[in-house]
Formats: C-alpha cells, sequence, structure tokens
C-alpha cells in the first residue's frame, strides 16, 4: 500500500506487515470538494459501516497526453483491462474498495490507501488531475502486470460536522470491504483467495515477503506492532479476529511515503483551527494523531521512522505534497517507486519463510492428501503437555549444551540426544522442549514426532518424515507452494510412497535447497520405537542443507542406539537422563497427589513422599501407578504404611501385582478383561470407546459405560485420553506378550490375532454393506477427489467400520498358521465379500490397503509353508491347497491395484462390472466373479491363463535406437542418443507426452534429486530442460576437447558437476554459466594412465569414483579437493600386482544410495560390494551380469546378462528374487522410485515391467516377529518367461456381421480370426517374413482383403466361402510402390479401390484388375479419404482445412476453384476410363504398370506443406456426419500422442449441393480437450477414448459434458502403437491389439 504525509523532503518507508502510517495530504479547497462529490457510489461506506455494500468497477479510460514522445510508455495502448470486460481508470474519486487492474493470471494485490485530507484518485495524481493517476501505468510493466490494483476511498475531508468516526472505524470498514469484495457484476477471485498462479499470494500493499536472507532484514509479522492509523489497525484487528485471520495471513508487506508513525503535534493544532473555523469541527481520526494518543503508542523519535532493527527506508526528491505525485513514468520518484515495488514483488516468487494457513492447494488437494496425513500432528503433544505438571523438565534449560544447541551456532553438535530407562518421562521431556522452542520468546521453527510401537503407521521413519514435511508446509509458504507445485507437475501423492523416494524428492530435493530465515528445530520422541531406528539415523546424521536444521532425539539407552550415538561425537551430543535430573519433577508430581489426598499433616506427608521417592528409581510411571495403588487404600494411617510396604520394587513386579488383581476378577469379568486386553495390546493403532464397543460386542453387548468398566476391571493397564484406548506403557504390553520361565504369556500373541481377524472378517461378512458402499458411491466427487475418504461420513454410524477394513489382513499375517477355523474365514470371505472389500477400500481412497493387506497374505502362507501346514481334507471347505488358493487371491489383489489403481480409486463400483472380466482366466478374481453375464462386459481373445509382467512395449521407431531410460515417478524418460532426442512418457498410461530435441548427439542425461529437471550432454552443449514442460531451461557451453563421462546436478539445481575423460571434475553455475570450482582426479605420480572406463558421482555429490582400463577404482572426496590421496578398490586376487600389471577392468559402478558403499561389476561378471570406509569387500560371481542398477531405497539389485534376461536380487545377500527370461540385448536398466516397476531398453523398444514380485508392504517391520530373516521377507524366487517371439498385431480390420475379423503381423502374415473367442480360423496370405503390415482393408461383403506393408508392397485377394469359417483365396494383384500405403478404400459397389500414399492416390478396378488412374501431389497434404455419404460415386478429400469431391473413376476434382488452395493440383495420369480400352494395362507383378512413374514437372497449387494430418475419419450411420479427427505432423506414420488433438463434424448435407459450395465445419473444441483416441462412430455417436482411457460415446448436437463413459481399459492395453489400431465394430464389439493377440471385448458400449 502506498500512502504519503507531506514533509519537504520525504522519506521513501519500506516496513514488513504489522506496521502501518497515515499519508497525510494538506487541505484543499478542490480536496474537500471531490470528498463531497454526490456521485458517491453504493460502495461509499456509511458511518455505521453497513456489512453489506456493493462494489462498482468503472469505464472511463484515462488520458494518456502526458506522456513524454521519448517515453518507454509511449507505444502503449490506452486502456487497461479488469475482470469482467471492464476498461479504464475512472478520473473521479470513489469511495470504499475499488478495483482498477486485473488479469486472469494475477497473483499479487495492491491497495492504495490515501491520509488526511486525501482521496482514492487524486491523492495518487498528478497536480490532483486524475489523467495523472500514476498507479494506471504500474500495469505496463512486465514485472507488474500480474498485479491486481486497487484504491481504498474514505471521509478523510476537514470540512463539514463533526464526526464521531476515528481510525479504528476507517480500519474496520477496509477489513470488511477486502473480505467481502467480489467484483461487482462480473465475479472476480475475492482478496486473498487463490487465483491460478504459482504461488497465490495477496499483499494488501506490496508484495513484501515475511522473511528474507540478503542485506534487507524483516520485523516479525506476528509480532505485536504498535496500533497506529489505518492499515496498522486493521492489520492488527484482523489478527485478533477469526474472521479476518485467513485475509491478513495473505498480507505480506506495506509501503509508507512520508507517514507520522508516531504522530505529530501539528494534529492538535489542526484540530483546535477546526474548532474555530465556522464550516468546520473536530475529527476524532485527527485526534488519533496525536504524539502519544492511544491508537499509538511508541517511544520518541523521529515520526517518520519506525525504529525497528532491520527497517528500510530512503529519500526521495519531492516535498510533502509531489512524494506520490509523478507527471511522467520517468519521473526519477516514480521510478524509485516503481522498482521497490517490483524488488518486493519479485521476492514473493523466490522464497523466504512465510506463514500460511491449512487449506486447500491447487487441484483441491490439501496438503495433507498429498502428504498422506489424516491426523493433526499435535495430538500427542497435546496429550503430553497435558499430563505434565507446570514447571517440570526446566531443568534442560539449565544444560550449557542445550542452551548451545538451541543458538544454533554452528559451532555445537546439530544433534542433541537423551537418552534414559524406560518409564522415565522421555516423551515428557520432548513435549517440554517442542513447547520451549515455540514460545515466543525464542520463536524457533519446531517440528516434531513421537513413535509410537503401538501405532503401526506413525512407527515408521516414512511417516515421521511426512509429519515434519506438513508441518513445515503449513506454516511455510514457500515450501508448502514447492510440494504442491511438485505434485500437480508430477501427480505422486507421498502417503503411499516408500522412505527413499519421500526422502529423495521432497527433502533432498526441496527442503535442503530451500534458504530459511532461521535455523529448523526438528524434535523426535521414542526413536527406539521406530520401526527401524537404523534407517531414520543414515537418513538423519548425513543431512546437508542450506539451512541450518538441529535434531533433539530421545530414546531407551538399547546397544545398537547407543553406537549410532557414540559414532560421531562432532554431530552428536549424548546425554543420558539422570535421576538427579528428574528428581525434582518427581518430588513435585508426587508432593501435588499426596498433599491433595492428606492435606492436614505435613508430617506424614513428607514421610508418604520420601518412602515413594526410594523405591521409584527415576521411574515416572512407577510413581503413576504406586500412587493409584495407594488412592484406594488411602482410608487409615495403617492402611497407608500396608499400602506403601506392599507396592514392589520395580515396574516388572508392579505388573505381576497388577495382573493378579485382574486374574482374581469373577470369571465373567476377568474374560472380560482380558478382551479388553487383547484388543488393547494388539492392534495396529489405538481403538476409541465406540470402535472398541463394537468390537467387544459379538462377546459383551450393552455395555452401560465402557469407560468406567475399563477404569475398574483392567488394574491399572489401561489408560484413555480423548476416549481412545492406550496400554499404560510399551513396557506393560511386552509383560503381556511376553513368555516366562516361570509362567506362560497373559495373552498368545497368535491366538490374540487370530481373534481379532476372525471377529474383523466377521463383521464384514455382511450383506448389508455393499448396500451401504453404494450409497457412497453415489456421492458427487471430482476426479481430483479420488483419494478422498468418501466413506467418512458413514463412520459415525458404523464405528469399527474403518479398522475392520484396513487390518483384517494385518491380523491374519500374525495369527496361528495351524487354525483350520481361520482358513474357512478367508475361503468364505473371499469367494462371497471381496469385491465389496475392495469396492469399500476404493471409497476411502487409499488402494494401499490392498497391496499391504495381500502382502500380509502372502506372509501368512510363507508362515504356513514353514510349518508344513496340512491341507483341509474336505474339498467344499477351502480346497486341497489352502496356501495356494490365498496366494493366488493375494497375486490378485496385488495385480488388480497396478493394472486398474486409477480406475479404481476415479470409480470403485467398476470392481463388480468392469474389473473381473478383464482378469485373466486363470485368476482366482475372474474365477469367482468374472462369469457371462446378459449384458455386463465380456472379455476374450487374450489366450494367457496368468497375468502378464509386461506393461507395454514403446517402440520409438525401427530407424531408431534407444540407448538410455530413466524414470521419476510420473514419467519415463528414452533417450534417442544418435538425434539426441528425449522422449518423456506417461508412467501412468505409457503414452508419450512431449519430444525434447537436443540437436546433437548425446551421451548421458540425469535427473535431479526431486525429478523435475533432466540434464543432458551433447559434444558441443549441456541443456537442462523441464520434465514437465518440455522446455529448455539452461544452455551450457561444453569447451575444450575432452568427452564428457558424467554429469549430476549439484547441491542446488542451478549446479551442474560435470565429469571427463581427461579426469577432471568441474562444476558450472548453469544461471551464469561460470566455472564455480574444478579440479583434476590423478595421482601424482600416475601422469601416463588410460582414459577412464568410467565415472560416476555419489548421490550425495561429496565423492566421485573413476576407473581406467586395467586399472583399480578409486573414490576421491570431492569437499576435499586439494591434498588428498583417493580411496583404492584392490581385488583380493590384484592385491599383489604392481602398477605396471593389469588388473580386473572394471565395466559398471553403481553407487549405494546411503553413499557408504559401490557396487562394482567387473569384465569377469564379478560383483563387488566396497564399503569404502571400512576399506571392505564382499564378491559374488553367480549373477553373471553385464548391465545393473540399483533401487532407490538400495533394497532391489537389477541385472540383465548376456542373453537379455532380467533378474532382481535382494540386499545385502544377493539373494535371486525374481527372474525373466527375454532373449534380446539389454542396453539400460531403470527402477521406478518406489522399486516395483523396471524399464529396459532393447534396440527400438522400450520394455515396462510390472512383477508382482516387486510389490512388497509398506514397511518390513509388518513381518511377524518370529521371522526375522531377510528370506522370510522375500518369496521364494519367481521365474517368468516372456515370449518375446511372439509376432505384433501390426493392423486390424472387422467385418461388418461382427464375426470375424482380419488382423496383419510384424511378420509379414494376414490371417482371419473368431470373433467370439479370438481364435485364428486360418492365414490368408503373406507378405515377405521381414516387413510388418502397415494398412490392412476387408469390404463390407468379406469378398475382397487389400494390405500394404512397410516396403511398399501392395497385395490384394478375393475371398470366397467354402463353409463356416473356411475361404478359398484367389490373387486379385501384387505390386510394388516408391512410399508405403497409408490408406485403402473400396467403393460401395467393391468394384473400385482407392489406394492412397502419402505423396499420390491410385484408383484400381478390382474385377478388371487394372490400374485405372494415378494422381501425384507435390506438396504434404495430410489428407484422408472416405467416400461420400450419399453419392456413390464420389470420393471424398478431407484435409486440416479442405473438404472437396472427386471422382471416383477418374479422381477429378468437382469443385471449381476457390480462395482456398486446391489440393487436388498436381499430375493426372487417367489410364483407364469407361468406355475406353486404348490405355488398358494389367496388373501383374512386376509389370510396367505396376512399377511408379515419374511426376510431370507441373506446379502445385499448394506449394508449401501442411503441419497437421488427418489421422482419423469416420462417418455416422445415418450418414448426416462425417467425424474428423486432426493431429500435428510429427513425421511418424502413426500418432503417438494426442497433444495437438482436434475434432471437427463435416455435415454431409453441405457436401455438393453447388460447385463451388464451401463446406463449413463443426469445430469440437470442447470435446476435443476430452479425447485421447478418436476410435469412429457407433451409430450416431461420436466414439473415443478419453485422457482415463475409458470408451467414451458423445451424441452429436448435445452439450459435451453428456458423453458418457461406458468402460475403461487396463493399463497393460495402453501402449500407443496398440491403442492407435483400436476399433470399434457397428454392432459395439471394441477390439485392440494386445501383444501379438487381440482383445475382443463385448457389451461394453451397454455399461
Amino acid at each position: 500500500m502506498l500512502r504519503k504525509f507531506g514533509r519537504n523532503k520525504s522519506s521513501q518507508h519500506l516496513e514488513p506487515p504489522g506496521h502501518d502510517g497515515a499519508t497525510n495530504e494538506p487541505f484543499t479547497e478542490a480536496n474537500e470538494t471531490a470528498s463531497r462529490s454526490d456521485h458517491r457510489s453504493a460502495s461509499e461506506p456509511s458511518e455505521r459501516l453497513q456489512a453489506s455494500i456493493p462494489y462498482h468497477l468503472f469505464a472511463t479510460a484515462p488520458k494518456r497526453e502526458h506522456t513524454a514522445a521519448n517515453s518507454s510508455f509511449s507505444g502503449l495502448g490506452t486502456q487497461l483491462t479488469t475482470f469482467g470486460g471492464v476498461t479504464g481508470i475512472p478520473a473521479a474519486d470513489t469511495l470504499g474498495l475499488s478495483l482498477l487492474y486485473s488479469t486472469e493470471e494475477s497473483d499479487v494485490d495492491l491497495i492504495f490507501v490515501h491520509g488526511l485530507g486525501g482521496s482514492s484518485r487524486r491523492t495518487w495524481s498528478w497536480n490532483r488531475d486524475t489523467d495523472y493517476f500514476w498507479p494506471a501505468w504500474l500495469p505496463h510493466d512486465l514485472e507488474l502486470s500480474n498485479s491486481r490494483i486497487f484504491t481504498f476511498g474514505y471521509t478523510a475531508g476537514l470540512k463539514g460536522p463533526s464526526t464521531a468516526l476515528n481510525v479504528i472505524d476507517f480500519a474496520k470498514d477496509l477489513l470488511l470491504r477486502m473480505l467481502t469484495f467480489s467484483g461487482g457484476p462480473e465475479p472476480c477471485p475475492a482478496i486473498g483467495s487463490c487465483l491460478p498462479a504459482p504461488y497465490h499470494l495477496r499483499c494488501s500493499l506490496n508484495g513484501w515477503p515475511r522473511h528474507q536472507k540478503g542485506e534487507y532484514k524483516y520485523i516479525d509479522p506476528n509480532r505485536r506492532a504498535p496500533p497506529e492509523l489505518i492499515l496498522k489497525q486493521a492489520y492488527i484487528l484482523g489478527k485478533s479476529d477469526k474472521r479476518y485471520t485467513q485475509l491478513v495471513s495473505q498480507v505480506q508487506g506495506m509501503v509508507f511515503l512520508s507517514t507520522p508513525h508516531k504522530g505529530s503535534n501539528y494534529a492538535r493544532t489542526l484540530n483546535n483551527i477546526l474548532s474555530a473555523a465556522p464550516t468546520a469541527s473536530p475529527k476524532m481520526y485527527i485526534k488519533d494523531l496525536e504524539l502519544n494518543s492511544t491508537s499509538i503508542q511508541v517511544v520518541e523519535k523521529d515520526s517518520g521512522m519506525l525504529g525497528y532493527p532491520g527497517e528500510i527506508s530512503s529519500s526521495l526528491n519531492a516535498d510533502h505534497h509531489s512524494v506520490c505525485k509523478y507527471k511522467t513514468p520517468e519521473d526519477p520518484n516514480y521510478v524509485d517507486v516503481r522498482n521497490v515495488l517490483k524488488w518486493m514483488i519479485g521476492k514473493l516468487h523466490i522464497g523466504g519463510s512465510t506463514r500460511r494457513q491449512p487449506g486447500t492447494v491447487k487441484n483441491g488437494r490439501t496438503l495433507q492428501e498429498i502428504l498422506g496425513i489424516d491426523e493433526a500432528p499435535d495430538s500427542e503433544l497435546t496429550l503430553y503437555r497435558s499430563e505434565a505438571k507446570e514447571g517440570t523438565c526446566r531443568w534442560i534449560t539449565e544444560h550449557d549444551r542445550f542452551v548451545e544447541w538451541t543458538n544454533a551456532s554452528g559451532k555445537t553438535s546439530k544433534i542433541y540426544w537423551v537418552t534414559g530407562p524406560p518409564a522415565t518421562g522421555k516423551s515428557t521431556l520432548t513435549s517440554f522442549v517442542v513447547e520451549h522452542l515455540q514460545q515466543e520468546s525464542l520463536g524457533k521453527s519446531c517440528q516434531y514426532h513421537f513413535f509410537q510401537s503401538s501405532h503401526q503407521a506413525k512407527r515408521t521413519t516414512a511417516y515421521c518424515l511426512r509429519s515434519i514435511a506438513l508441518q513445515l508446509a503449513l506454516v511455510n509458504e514457500y515450501f508448502g507452494n514447492a510440494l504442491s507445485a511438485l505434485t500437480n507437475e508430477t501427480g505422486v501423492l507421498f502417503g503411499s510412497q516408500k522412505l527413499n523416494f519421500i526422502w529423495e524428492k521432497i527433502f533432498e530435493g526441496i527442503l535442503f535447497k530451500t534458504q530459511f530465515s532461521t535455523p529448523l528445530f526438528w524434535v523426535i520422541d521414542a526413536l527406539d520405537e521406530a520401526e527401524s531406528p537404523q534407517s531414520f539415523t543414515n537418513l538423519f546424521t548425513k543431512i546437508r542443507s542450506v539451512t541450518p536444521i538441529q535434531i533433539f532425539i530421545t530414546s531407551r539407552a538399547t546397544k545398537e542406539l547407543a553406537l549410532i550415538a557414540s559414532s560421531d561425537p562432532l554431530s552428536i551430543h549424548q546425554e543420558r537422563l539422570s535421576i538427579s535430573d528428574t528428581l525434582p519433577d518427581i518430588r513435585a508430581y508426587v508432593e501435588e497427589v499426596v498433599q491433595a489426598a492428606l492435606p492436614y499433616d505435613n508430617e506424614f506427608q513428607a514421610n508418604v513422599v520420601n518412602q515413594v521417592l526410594e523405591k521409584a528409581s527415576g521411574s515416572f510411571l512407577w510413581v503413576r501407578l504406586a500412587l493409584d495403588t495407594l488412592k484406594e487404600n488411602w482410608h487409615t494411617r495403617e492402611d497407608i504404611r500396608k499400602a506403601l510396604h506392599d507396592v514392589p520394587d520395580g515396574m516388572e513386579s508392579l505388573y505381576t501385582k497388577m495382573i493378579g488383581h485382574v486374574m482374581n476378577q469373577p470369571q465373567r469379568l476377568r474374560t472380560m478383561a482380558l478382551g479388553i486386553l487383547t484388543w488393547t495390546v494388539c492392534v495396529s493403532r489405538p481403538l476409541n470407546l465406540d470402535e472398541l464397543t463394537v468390537a467387544l460386542s459379538a462377546e459383551f453387548d450393552g455395555f452401560i459405560n465402557l469407560e468406567n468398566t475399563i477404569l475398574q476391571i483392567c488394574g491399572h493397564f489401561v489408560r484413555m485420553e480423548k476416549s481412545r484406548i492406550f496400554m499404560i506403557h510399551g513396557t506393560a504390553c511386552q509383560f503381556l506378550l511376553d513368555c516366562k520361565e516361570e509362567r506362560s504369556p497373559i495373552i498368545e500373541r497368535h491366538q490374540a490375532h487370530e481373534h481379532i481377524a476372525r471377529r474383523c472378517l466377521q463383521y464384514l461378512s455382511d450383506g448389508k454393506w455393499k448396500a451401504v458402499f453404494m450409497q457412497a458411491a453415489e456421492t458427487a466427487f471430482k476426479p481430483w477427489q479420488a483419494r478422498r475418504n468418501r466413506l467418512a461420513s458413514f463412520e459415525n454410524d458404523h464405528p469399527f467400520l474403518p479398522y475392520a477394513l484396513q487390518n483384517w489382513a494385518f491380523h491374519v499375517r500374525n495369527a496361528s498358521c495351524e487354525s483350520n477355523n481361520l482358513l474357512l474365514a478367508l475361503n468364505s470371505f473371499l469367494e462371497r465379500y471381496c469385491l465389496t472389500w475392495i469396492h469399500a477400500i476404493a471409497l476411502s481412497g487409499n488402494l494401499r490397503v490392498l497391496t499391504n493387506a495381500a502382502q500380509d497374505l502372502k506372509a501368512y502362507v510363507r508362515k504356513r509353508g514353514r510349518k508344513n501346514s496340512f491341507a483341509i481334507s474336505s474339498s467344499r471347505d477351502v480346497g486341497d491347497e489352502p496356501s495356494e488358493f490365498l496366494r493366488l487371491w493375494a497375486v490378485d489383489i496385488i495385480r488388480i491395484v497396478g493394472k486398474f489403481g486409477r480406475n479404481l480409486a476415479e470409480n470403485p463400483t467398476s470392481i463388480f462390472r468392469m474389473i473381473p472380466p478383464f482378469c485373466p482366466r486363470g485368476t482366482k478374481m475372474r474365477e469367482t466373479y468374472g462369469g457371462a453375464r446378459d449384458n455386463t462386459l465380456s472379455v476374450a481373445g487374450i489366450s494367457s491363463s496368468g497375468w502378464d509382467d509386461c506393461l507395454a512395449r514403446l517402440n520409438v521407431g525401427e530407424d531408431e535406437t534407444v540407448s538410455r531410460v530413466l524414470c521419476t515417478g510420473s514419467h519415463f524418460i528414452t533417450l534417442l542418443g544418435g538425434s539426441g532426442t528425449l522422449i518423456v512418457w506417461h508412467a501412468e498410461s505409457c503414452e508419450e507426452a512431449r519430444r525434447m530435441k537436443h540437436g546433437e548427439w548425446v551421451m548421458t542425461m540425469t535427473l535431479n534429486k526431486s525429478g523435475t529437471l533432466i540434464a543432458t550432454a551433447g559434444i558441443h552443449t549441456f541443456r537442462v530442460w523441464d520434465i514437465g514442460t518440455g522446455k529448455q531451461v539452461h544452455c551450457l557451453p561444453k569447451g575444450g576437447y575432452a568427452r564428457t563421462m558424467t554429469i549430476a546436478f549439484g547441491h542446488v539445481d542451478y549446479e551442474l558437476l560435470i565429469g571427463r575423460d581427461d579426469c577432471s571434475v568441474s562444476c558450472y553455475n548453469l544461471q551464469s554459466l561460470e566455472e564455480q570450482w574444478s579440479f583434476v582426479a590423478e595421482e601424482a605420480n600416475d601422469i601416463d594412465h588410460n582414459c577412464p572406463q568410467l565415472m560416476t558421482f555419489s548421490p550425495d555429490i561429496n565423492k566421485v569414483a573413476i576407473a581406467c582400463r586395467g586399472a583399480p577404482v578409486l573414490v576421491w572426496d570431492m569437499t576435499r579437493k586439494d591434498c588428498q590421496l583417493p580411496r583404492k578398490c584392490i581385488r583380493n586376487e590384484d592385491r599383489n600386482k604392481d602398477s605396471g600389471d593389469v588388473w580386473n577392468t572394471a565395466e559398471i559402478a553403481v553407487w549405494q544410495p546411503d553413499n557408504a558403499s559401490l557396487l562394482i561389476l567387473y569384465q569377469d561378471t564379478t560383483l563387488v560390494e566396497w564399503r569404502i570406509l571400512e576399506d571392505e569387500q564382499d564378491e559374488y560371481n553367480h549373477l553373471g551380469a553385464r548391465e545393473m542398477i540399483i533401487s532407490q531405497d538400495g533394497s532391489f539389485l537389477l541385472t540383465s546378462d548376456q542373453n537379455g534376461s532380467l533378474s532382481v536380487w535382494t540386499f545385502p545377500r544377493l539373494q535371486l528374487l525374481y527372474r525373466l527370461h527375454y532373449d534380446e540385448f539389454v542396453r539400460d536398466l531403470a527402477f521406478s522410485p518406489d522399486g516395483q516397476r523396471i524399464y529396459d531398453t532393447r534396440g527400438s523398444l522400450c520394455n515396462v515391467w510390472e512383477p508382482d514380485a516387486l510389490v512388497r508392504p509398506d514397511e518390513p517391520d509388518r513381518e511377524d516377529s518370529s521371522s526375522n530373516s531377510e528370506i522370510s521377507i522375500f518369496s521364494e524366487p519367481v521365474f517368468s518367461r516372456d515370449d518375446n517371439s511372439r509376432n505384433q498385431t501390426t493392423a486390424l480390420a472387422c467385418d461388418a456381421d461382427d464375426k470375424f475379423y482380419c488382423c496383419g503381423k510384424d511378420d509379414g502374415t494376414i490371417s482371419i480370426h473368431d470373433l467370439s473367442e479370438g481364435k485364428r480360423l486360418r492365414k490368408v496370405y503373406s507378405h515377405a517374413t521381414t516387413v510388418s503390415i502397415i494398412s490392412l482393408a476387408w469390404s463390407r461383403s468379406g469378398k475382397y482383403i487389400v494390405s500394404g506393408d512397410d516396403c511398399a508392397r501392395v497385395v490384394a485377394k478375393r475371398l470366397e466361402v467354402k463353409g463356416p469359417g473356411k475361404w478359398a483365396v484367389y490373387p486379385i494383384f501384387d505390386f510394388r510402390l516408391s512410399e508405403p500405403v497409408e490408406q485403402f478404400i473400396f467403393d460401395p459397389s467393391e468394384k473400385l479401390l482407392l489406394v492412397s500414399t502419402r505423396s499420390g492416390d491410385r484408383v484400381w478396378n478390382l474385377r478388371s484388375k487394372e490400374e485405372l488412374c494415378r494422381r501425384h501431389w507435390s506438396a504434404k497434404s495430410g489428407r484422408r479419404w472416405i467416400s461420400h455419404p450419399l453419392d456413390d460415386k464420389v470420393l471424398l478429400w478431407i484435409d486440416p482445412s479442405v473438404v472437396q469431391r472427386y471422382d471416383w473413376q477418374t479422381l477429378a476434382c468437382l469443385e471449381k476453384e476457390l480462395d482456398a488452395p486446391n489440393p487436388g493440383a498436381g499430375e493426372s495420369d487417367v489410364i483407364k476410363q469407361s468406355g475406353d480400352s486404348s490405355g488398358s494395362k494389367k496388373a501383374e507383378h512386376g509389370s510396367p504398370a505396376s512399377r511408379e512413374r515419374p511426376a510431370l514437372p507441373r506446379p502445385s497449387s499448394r506449394p508449401t506443406e501442411v503441419s497437421e494430418n488427418v489421422n482419423c475419419i469416420s462417418k455416422t450411420k445415418n450418414s448426416r456426419y462425417i467425424i474428423c479427427e486432426t493431429l500435428p505432423d510429427t513425421g511418424h506414420s502413426r500418432a503417438t500422442s494426442a497433444r495437438g488433438l482436434r475434432l471437427e463434424l463435416v455435415p454431409t448435407s453441405e457436401l455438393g449441393q453447388n460447385d463451388e459450395a464451401k463446406v463449413a465445419r463443426q469445430s469440437l473444441d470442447q470435446l476435443s480437450k476430452r479425447v485421447a483416441r478418436l476410435i469412429g462412430s457407433y451409430h450416431d455417436r461420436v466414439a473415443f477414448l478419453d485422457h482415463q482411457y475409458w470408451l467414451c460415446t458423445w451424441e452429436i448436437d448435445t452439450d459435451f459434458s453428456t458423453f458418457k463413459r461406458h468402460f475403461f481399459l487396463p493399463r497393460d492395453w495402453l501402449s500407443p502403437s496398440n491403442l492407435e489400431l483400436a476399433a470399434l465394430n457397428l454392432h459395439g464389439t471394441f477390439l485392440c491389439p494386445k501383444n501379438g493377440e487381440v482383445g475382443i471385448v463385448r457389451s461394453g458400449v451397454k455399461l
């Protein structure tokens, strides 16, 4: 906001939010007249400040006569566009909030507020002439063009009657108008709402980033500012009023022009003058300007300055009147103010720490949804703080090392690790540390996590990372926006991602590269309860961040953690919790309890307190339980003494006594108590009272008050917090489950889990659920809401439902493997209610539950195998092999998520009618639920009885070679190294997204951490590309002659590291194109070495591995570039060799993700794992690998051998997990980030594999505790064979009777198949075995088949039916052209055949076997032909711009010359016409008539080639329309992408009405946006595949939104080359090639 106040030497004053001022203007007659203008609009505020106020937009255009001829504005237009098409700036002043300028892309709001005596327009106008209103100039500056500009006017005149309105009234009015702003008659985004911009920032007053590093410092916007004038009062009122909190949180900064922040002595004088004036009176808002007024509470200082540290101010060469008025855009003062605004708004877009409100981000997803966090992060914090006594835990703030740690000076340890025995108050201490760091006096940015062994999700490191990221994103706008932008760009939601993926994409990719204004503090409790403390510490001890990160950890002092904590004393300060630390806190707690119970006897109180403390041994938990026991006996002193004596020492003895009380109860109460304890101990997360009530209802129904029952009968083992049920401590769970020598476990673990599993299955095995879930499915939702829980509204009525749905398989996994009753329950559930369960999970939005459940079933099967469990003999029960039964169901569930996951999430009901038919015929899902029923979808033609591991085979062109492949998660990228072309594919659909052309041979490529950028290394340049847009971001000249060996992004994305074959390593700044550092990785005495065989950077960019041929692998530390010796990997057999000897040559080196070890593959196929720091090696000789890559989490190694077979090995033992036999050489390999998908490149193919063997549980600890070996986590090796010898379908044609189809293969064969099952009936004929059929047509009568191959050979045959499924075949012609055929068309009489190539067309007579005519086009036209629907003698030429009629027999154009170029111009060669046989030529193979003739040198009227092709045309059944699909010309014979797709309708009624008639096409722009592939027409509807690959139809002449979705295609059907051939015949049968076969979908259009 800009404001002014008169002063001879004016100050240009910049401040952060929270501080404000007034802009006072001298009283003038013109000013007073303006403020009393009669044209007051409805937006003018009344003195009572009405709550409902309309607003105006003005249309008066500003004049520009004042603009100098040499002004940079002289060439600009004179109108400014606002929302609703309103233009111009109003000349008159207005009251209230007025929008002056806006664009669709606005991302910043600027609000101009005048001061005393001013007005909304004239204050900012030279000589108060609104033709010189300078805010109107701002949008002409590119950097300010996306700003919305407002003015706010209020009654600030000096004349008129006295008024009670003061500064607070005006501030409230400003707030109300900002909150209720709607833009007038045409709506526009509210102030502070999310416009379509990257950062969604709104600054009332000029986009000031709240925290920014650099020469400017900032005042904390949350600091209590001195209440002053309108802006500061508005800001302060908004912060304290929850109705305005969201709005004010978007205020990013303020600008003041000569503002008296501390008031003025002249204010009192002015009011005195007004009192004496006959036409004026004192004003309350002037009184607010007096020095030391109650509205301005600051110390005395120069009033133009606030005096805050880091405050920025500057001078303008102007007096008090002209400080905010500028004559031209060249005015130096205007330039200064404009530059300040540009600087501030620019800072908004580059980050800094700002506070944001929780809520919705782009695409409607919340940050909670992006990160998969359902519960509020502060739930545990609130719990522990509520239990803590005020004043406890403060002892830690007196420790010097803790104080140093909080100061984060960089001179102390970054990790402060507190260890202590169980139950000594570590969690309470953690909650205190969080509260201490967050308190106002410290103001630290603190995130935290409490690990809980009782909560299976919260004890994972992945959940901890996601929780920290969420907390930070909610308070830091830049980080939150970057996180949501990553999701919007990649489509990745992190709730189901693996640990290493989250770490790399969010933390290394974004967080560690962000400069925050203050250090970050992360507080972690109970690390020993994490599922893998080692994985946590491996990550957190190696953080490298531009912002300091301080970590506070508490844990038990286990041996494993003690070793880690002592491993790096410089980075980790370890402190053991001692009794002396906690004793004062324990004493305070005990004294409080005892004093409340024994208020009148101080001596006895002290005696009781001392006895309790003597036995406590520093355990808070023991004290609490002991005091609870004592409370039951506080009747007499003797009772208390006896109770104190009987309380056992130590937790184990105390637990024994507690369980004794439980077991001594009557039988029913004892059973009830053990049931409650069983559920509390064994559930995967704490239940609430409602959930537990339902869970127990099968045995104990009708509880009067379950909470009281628990407290009375469970012997203090259970505690209640906010209606949730917890064990008193983790040690209590251990006590109840453990088996001691002297006793059996109180709760038998496996039996308990079986009991819970059967109860969950019983609860879900109810027919009512299908109706309940169908009701939920009817809830309207948008596609981006697919992952939202649509069952949430039903959970109040069915509280146990979510737990049973998500956790039954977890309990099966941990149940007894010898229980037949459990197997029976599983069999019944899977065969009767499995689809209903899957439906519910899809409605809940978390499909990861299905994958985890399948893994749990697999683990249970493996456990049964280890126990040699016998099968149930009765076949009607489960079958002969229950383990195999469960394994097959587990595989089906995993595959359903992989093949149909996206569609299932968007349309959960598809599990009933669409998904089972698409499952292979030998699967449990297909056998159980896929039976054909009337009017239901059926699938045939696919012979495989099991799931196919191949998801897609992508051919980039026969003449191209795919040299590299990389995967980011949402995309994968293939490199055509020879041409330097990168092809970006969508990982979900395997559809081409875009191409990026480097323009030269590319040697290598690499991704940044977040997977949004890719760098390529060419011969002469390095280029960086944005994967999401395909745009080049940076280009760096190569320089020098050394060959590039490897590249990597640096610690920030504008750094590029380059390794060359002269052993030099350099780091370049891509923004400045300057070299930042370099060094040569050569040993001092090793000058004559060979060029490196390999170079590779470590994941942390700190090391580089280099190997020369015949030399050992060297690792150099790049953080110590000078005076260092490399580490050498010398194999055992090479240790006695001299430097001149030949060593085993390393071929490939791959770093482990933890940077600690290097995997080296040698020429003899030996793999060496080299642990660098320890210089230890493990050799493996059984892999036989030639290529290899490691998964991002380091758990899998993927190799290929010399035959092309793929193998996946597990770490650390390198045991075989999966092997795929495939006979073709592999060039490159890649894992998907989650490790569940494999990519390989072979020649011109990129194969995508998705074996179910790679799908793992979310966390390894889900495995039963009894199975801790690596082999227990993974099943026995899975062997698969892909039949790559199967010939692929390359052309497809259907008959007219829905009985047969004909297909051409890549081996040159043409065959006819039965359309009911896809069975091949006969091979019709064959081209050469080395060619592919690319064009195929079958006449409507079925008498003629014609085909063309990729070598331009054309063969036509005549068929004669000899019986059911039998034909005789007769030749018609066989000839070769100079280019392949693109289209065949039979005329309606089936006498004529059009053969169309890219540059020419010819017509053949099928009966006389003669060529009638040909036409050659001298320019590419992008045309397709179709027979005229209403005239059998006419052909229609349809290209991207023209529709013209041609004669069938002569190819003569029937149109007269039009304004548009005539596509028919070119060579005409009429060989034979009706009644003239002089030119007759018989078509025989090799005859002159079958050879291409040279074109006559005639000029074409189409000298320029088109950039689009008509890809597909189809006519409707009623022949009223022709549907035309146009795509950009990519140079490929077949389209690989839907980008640029355009649909049009050609009305046939307008064709040929007269010779000069132009056909007006009907553009289907709105429908085109929804189409991925045009399939054709079905009856009178347009048939197409949408972008989610649903087959859809749209009825012509209806609203575009009324199109109908019928069914979707599985992911493994989505190969672009296959979809290009997909067809829908006249009877509604859909055909789509798949891996050499043709899938046949019937009745799909009926859905």
